[in-house]
């Protein structure tokens, strides 16, 4: 999917068709297509998976996203954690990729078909500045939460903003917002391209 403004446009999204459905809304027959970066990741699916005692968070975390059965770019744990006793690990796959990442401090996301496992601080600078003048839409909401994972602590700060549709913004990439608020250089977190009949924009989470 190929999105933008005049010549200013690039790729939102690159995946495979995993669900296609039709059927009628009012007078109007509506398909709706279902995308998604693997087909290993149609499914979730469930892990029940034991390690020994003595085994590090990083090793459970790698071990994990092997079956995501995507190439991973990147693999870089800010910190680790030894397990004392034997570990079980079973349920979501997604989601225990998700609590171990957070054990070893960083963020995983999936960008363009390929794994990002790292701290979110380490993006690229994709040299952009987010202001009014290149589309932010509203002025940007502060947030604070706090994510707790083994004995780490950690208080995650930033701002949510709204821009019109704009392909540059990805997970880890680095930009700089500017409003009467908020002000510096940022990590995009999170985010997602919306595009309707009323609207065409992105929302993101930096920190």
């Amino acid at each position: 999917v190929t999105a933008g403004y005049k010549d200013d446009t690039g790729v939102i999204f690159s995946g495979r068709i995993s669900k296609v459905t039709t059927r009628k809304e009012g007078v109007d027959k509506v398909t709706k297509i279902y995308a998604i970066d693997s087909s290993s990741l149609e499914d979730s699916g469930l892990v029940d998976i034991s390690y020994k005692k003595g085994t590090k968070a990083s090793y459970i975390l790698q071990d994990l996203l092997k079956k995501v059965k995507l190439t991973v770019a990147v693999f870089e744990p800010r910190r680790d954690w030894t397990y004392k006793n034997e570990v079980s690990v079973d349920g979501s796959l997604i989601e225990n990729i998700q609590k171990y990442a957070q054990v070893c401090g960083i963020s995983v996301f999936v960008n363009k078909g390929k794994i990002y496992a790292r701290h979110i601080s380490q993006g690229d600078n994709i040299n952009f500045e987010v202001s009014e003048e290149t589309g932010l839409i509203e002025s940007p909401e502060e947030f604070e939460e706090e994510v707790t994972a083994e004995d780490y602590k950690d208080i995650v700060k930033g701002w949510k903003f709204k821009m019109i549709l704009q392909h540059r913004m990805t997970p880890g990439a680095i930009v700089t917002l500017r409003s009467i608020n908020a002000w510096g250089q940022y990590r995009i977190r999170s985010g997602k391209h919306i595009f309707n009949e009323n609207e065409s924009v992105t929302e993101c989470e930096v920190i």
